[in-house]
């Protein structure tokens, strides 16, 4: 669910995370930025994703430092798996194809650019994703439906598993 909080105005509210529960309480949030990458996990991106990172070493307030990119495809593969008594492992991966929307330095048309803002967004993203993920945890919100797909796929791990110490 949307976290809210009353804008300045007073007027309105603003979305700036989303909640998580646990058995119906409130376990834990995400932030905006948590909370897309959520989506992105969840493999519901419905509408265009727009993100801002920053990809410099310098100074936060120093636009150069910053890029913004609209993700055009998120393509995830989720493969649950569970040998025995040994547990069960989830192995999730994202590939995002992104458009870059803007970038001051005015040098995208640069290979070596392209190939550091390629490997920055990568850590930079693959390191919210784990994040998020483990905030899912914390929270013990299973907000990837990882169980729904145990109890269909492997109905007799499921059964066996104790949900509130896994």
């Amino acid at each position: 669910l949307p976290y809210l909080r009353i804008a300045d105005d007073k007027k309105s509210a603003e979305i700036i995370g989303l909640v998580m529960f646990h058995e119906e309480q409130l376990s834990g949030m995400l932030t905006s930025e948590e909370g897309m990458m959520f989506l992105l996990l969840a493999d519901q991106k419905e509408n265009k994703v727009q993100m801002t990172e920053k990809v410099g070493s310098g100074s936060n307030s120093d636009r150069k430092n910053y890029v913004t990119i609209s993700i055009k495809k998120a393509t995830r593969k989720l493969d649950i798996q569970s040998e025995g008594g040994q547990g069960i492992q989830v192995n999730l991966q994202l590939e995002l194809h992104a458009n870059v929307i803007e970038y001051p330095k005015d040098q995208v048309n640069k290979k070596s650019t392209i190939t550091h803002l390629n490997q920055k967004l990568s850590e930079l993203l693959t390191k919210r994703a784990e994040e998020t993920v483990s905030k899912m945890q914390e929270a013990n919100s299973d907000l990837l439906g990882i169980g729904r797909i145990l109890m269909a796929r492997h109905p007799e791990v499921w059964k066996k598993t104790d949900w509130k110490t896994e």
